[in-house]
């Protein structure tokens, strides 16, 4: 994919956008704003009509994104793309006027290659540290993207309850 790429894909009632290299600007008028440093992952997954899952690459191994100890820049790079994205577009019907107070990512990953050294550490900071390989099996990398699709949905259905 070329950098600004956008890819959409529709199913049923979902409508999915993978928008690939792409700044996210404080255009408060687009689905995300921010006005943090930290504003351009790898990649975006849309799902219109309310939410977003922010996707990074990392050509390292897990313990130079995540280490325990200590933080590092990758560790608040990640941080600030779960908490420094608004979205007037998702809560502004149901929370109108206080829209900032939610986050307009449902998720952030960080996707790392296989090591022999990586050791799982769950879900640090509601932020999901996933492994993928060219040439590896990829299942459960798809079967987390599914579970990860299917609580946006859950999500959209409560919040539709609410308007």
């Amino acid at each position: 994919m070329k950098q600004g790429e956008t890819i959409e894909l529709f199913k049923d009632d979902t409508e999915l956008h993978l928008v690939y290299d792409q700044e996210i600007n404080d255009d408060a008028s687009k689905l995300l704003h921010t006005d943090a440093g930290n504003k351009r992952p790898d990649l975006r997954l849309e799902f219109f009509k309310k939410e977003s899952i922010s996707i990074d690459f990392k050509y390292r191994p897990l313990r130079y994104i995540w280490n325990t100890r200590e933080r590092n820049d990758v560790m608040d790079q990640l941080t600030a793309y779960r908490d420094n994205f608004y979205s007037q577009h998702i809560y502004a019907i149901s929370f109108p006027g206080i829209y900032r107070s939610f986050r307009a990512i449902q998720e952030v990953w960080a996707v790392y290659p296989q090591h022999e050294n990586n050791k799982k550490i769950g879900k640090p900071r509601n932020i999901c540290l996933v492994e993928l390989t060219p040439d590896v099996d990829k299942e459960f990398f798809v079967a987390r993207l599914k579970e990860s699709i299917e609580d946006i949905q859950r999500a959209w259905k409560k919040l539709k309850r609410r308007q």
